[in-house]
């Protein structure tokens, strides 16, 4: 299951009185220039301080990543500017290795085994060593087993045949990362049609 993370350094100005040096997770992103009100719907636990942000970097990140997620895999996560730029980077590295990648890393971790868990249920151990031995053998990334994973619960959801439609992939090799995409995409598209 993919995730759009924006992470950053914005001011406090921008915020409804957070504190400098803290690092902020927006229940609402407004955009300063049209005032459109934005809301991120943060369905994981997080140690972030909640607050509005008035930013139209985070508001144009969120209407775009919106287009192709659903809202509660938008996070936004920003440190409030204490003002002197140097000491903002300092920190927010501190802040990026001691809280942030943890907690995005335990996210993920999260994120996968629910992807687990529903494939367990609805596909059997042959349909997952088949969709397990396609996406070794194309080398595919993380986002793209995702991927293929979900059109293949929707495949099977709506009454499709699984081995039938990845038989003719099922031997294939990608030589490079071309050819890895290519018949990624047309798997894809065996799970659509």
């Amino acid at each position: 299951m993919a995730v759009a993370f924006n992470t950053g350094i914005c001011r406090r100005e921008d915020t409804d009185g957070a504190a400098p040096g803290m690092l902020i997770c927006p229940y609402k992103i407004i955009d300063p220039v049209t005032a459109r009100a934005f809301y991120p719907d943060m369905l994981y636990r997080h140690p972030f301080s909640e607050c509005t942000l008035t930013e139209k970097p985070a508001a144009d990140f969120f209407q775009s990543a919106v287009k192709t997620l659903p809202p509660h895999r938008v996070i936004t996560v920003k440190m409030v500017s204490a003002g002197d730029e140097n000491l903002n980077r300092k920190r927010f590295a501190s802040l990026y290795e001691s809280v942030l990648a943890p907690w995005f890393f335990d996210l993920r971790e999260k994120l996968a085994r629910e992807n687990a868990a529903l494939s367990d249920v609805i596909l059997d151990e042959n349909e997952k060593h088949l969709l397990r031995v396609i996406c070794d053998n194309l080398r595919l990334t993380y986002a793209m087993r995702a991927e293929i994973i979900k059109k293949a619960l929707a495949f099977k959801i709506t009454g499709g045949d699984i081995k039938a439609a990845v038989l003719p992939y099922i031997s294939l090799t990608a030589n490079n990362k071309q050819e890895g995409k290519g018949t990624y995409a047309r798997v894809i598209r065996a799970f659509v049609e």
